[in-house]
């Protein structure tokens, strides 16, 4: 009877060791790298520049304001540029009447007051020239700071209809102009 019970305790102590391999063997470690890189990125929303109603007699030009908002990962240094929209001669922008098919030019900028960094919220002077051409060159485009928050960015389009262009028929023109965000 004891060789019974010794046999037993034997085969009681192997089912023991055999169900619990990793005391058997040891335990072993390893550390698991976890990395990710966050790229910056933002969206863009628009508003229209809707210059209403336009006097082609008048003796000054007609303005009117748009906006751009973006929102950016922290971090974030995009610009900003303005296509010459779907009927430009050259680098001079045009609206078309659907009807006539004849043009008014137009031209968008960013508000006169900023530099080097194009600043939320400016508002336009109307004093806005070539020299604050939005565009899509690269020194044209917008440049907002490096966002620092998630929060909204909202950026004034500049829009100016050049006074007495006289040679223009009566009725509606538009135009459709593309805001694109680059990282480069």
């Amino acid at each position: 009877m004891k060789m019974n019970s010794v046999v037993k305790l034997c085969a009681l102590t192997a089912a023991i060791c055999a169900a619990n391999v990793s005391y058997a063997a040891g335990s072993k470690t390893a550390n698991v790298a976890i990395s990710a890189n966050v790229v910056g990125s933002c969206t863009i929303t628009a508003t229209p520049v809707n210059f209403g109603s336009y006097d082609a007699n008048s003796a000054v030009d007609t303005f009117s304001t748009g906006t751009i908002t973006l929102i950016c990962v922290k971090g974030s240094q995009p610009t900003v540029s303005l296509s010459k929209g779907l009927s430009p001669n050259g680098a001079q922008r045009r609206m078309v009447n659907a009807v006539t098919g004849d043009f008014l030019n137009y031209g968008l900028y960013k508000p006169a007051n900023t530099s080097p960094e194009d600043l939320p919220n400016t508002a336009c002077a109307t004093t806005e020239t070539a020299v604050n051409n939005w565009d899509e060159d690269k020194p044209s485009r917008l440049h907002p700071p490096i966002a620092t928050t998630a929060d909204p960015a909202t950026y004034n389009i500049c829009g100016a209809i050049p006074k007495e262009q006289t040679t223009v028929s009566t009725g509606d023109y538009t135009d459709t102009v593309t805001a694109t965000i680059h990282f480069d």
